[in-house]
């Protein structure tokens, strides 16, 4: 996981949603994503919002 502080290009919008059906969970701001939703490295070094918030995550990998 990488930190939200290391993003330089971005593209994305605020506020960021939770994709998820029934999740309310959003972030206004860099610092409520870092807290909320966390980055991402991808394979071309660029930094980016993950895209389910950290709840979501959690109840997906417990549900496995």
């Amino acid at each position: 996981m990488s930190s939200c502080n290391e993003i330089k290009d971005i593209d994305y919008q605020l506020p960021k949603e939770c994709p998820q059906e029934n999740c309310t969970i959003n972030a206004n701001s860099l610092v409520e994503i870092e807290e909320k939703f966390g980055c991402r490295k991808m394979e071309d070094g660029k930094i980016i919002p993950q895209s389910w918030c950290r709840e979501c995550r959690k109840k997906s990998v417990k549900s496995k």
